[in-house]
Protein backbone atom coordinates (compact mmCIF):
# COMPACT_ATOMS: atom_id res chain seq x y z
CA UNK A 1 0.00 0.00 0.00
CA UNK A 2 3.04 2.19 0.94
CA UNK A 3 4.33 1.57 -2.77
CA UNK A 4 0.75 2.58 -4.50
CA UNK A 5 0.41 5.76 -1.76
CA UNK A 6 3.42 7.43 -3.36
CA UNK A 7 3.25 6.05 -6.43
CA UNK A 8 -0.48 8.24 -6.41
CA UNK A 9 1.29 11.22 -5.07
CA UNK A 10 4.18 11.71 -7.47
CA UNK A 11 1.52 11.06 -10.20
CA UNK A 12 -0.67 13.71 -8.33
CA UNK A 13 2.20 16.58 -7.74
CA UNK A 14 4.29 16.45 -11.00
CA UNK A 15 2.83 17.13 -14.54
CA UNK A 16 4.34 16.51 -17.78
CA UNK A 17 5.71 19.65 -19.34
CA UNK A 18 5.53 21.26 -22.80
CA UNK A 19 8.29 18.77 -24.00
CA UNK A 20 5.97 15.90 -23.48
CA UNK A 21 2.90 17.44 -25.86
CA UNK A 22 5.46 18.04 -28.66
CA UNK A 23 6.44 14.66 -28.62
CA UNK A 24 5.41 12.67 -32.03
CA UNK A 25 3.19 10.19 -30.57
CA UNK A 26 1.73 7.21 -32.33
CA UNK A 27 -1.60 7.35 -33.45
CA UNK A 28 -2.72 4.86 -31.08
CA UNK A 29 -1.48 6.99 -28.14
CA UNK A 30 -4.68 7.92 -25.65
CA UNK A 31 -6.02 11.79 -25.41
CA UNK A 32 -4.66 13.85 -23.16
CA UNK A 33 -8.01 13.66 -20.93
CA UNK A 34 -7.47 9.68 -20.46
CA UNK A 35 -5.54 8.74 -16.93
CA UNK A 36 -3.74 5.66 -16.56
CA UNK A 37 -4.00 5.74 -13.16
CA UNK A 38 -6.79 3.44 -12.43
CA UNK A 39 -4.79 0.74 -14.71
CA UNK A 40 -1.94 1.41 -12.49
CA UNK A 41 -3.26 1.08 -9.55
CA UNK A 42 -5.27 -2.47 -10.52
CA UNK A 43 -2.21 -3.33 -11.16
CA UNK A 44 -0.44 -2.68 -8.08
CA UNK A 45 -3.58 -3.75 -5.90
CA UNK A 46 -3.94 -7.04 -7.87
CA UNK A 47 -1.12 -9.52 -6.99
CA UNK A 48 -2.06 -8.01 -2.78
CA UNK A 49 -5.75 -9.00 -3.31
CA UNK A 50 -5.28 -12.30 -5.42
CA UNK A 51 -2.52 -13.56 -2.58
CA UNK A 52 -4.44 -13.02 0.02
CA UNK A 53 -7.15 -15.90 -1.14
CA UNK A 54 -4.35 -18.79 -1.33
Amino acid sequence: MLVLGVGLLIGFTIRPGEWYSSLNKPFFNPPNWVSLRPGQSSMFLSPRLHGEHE
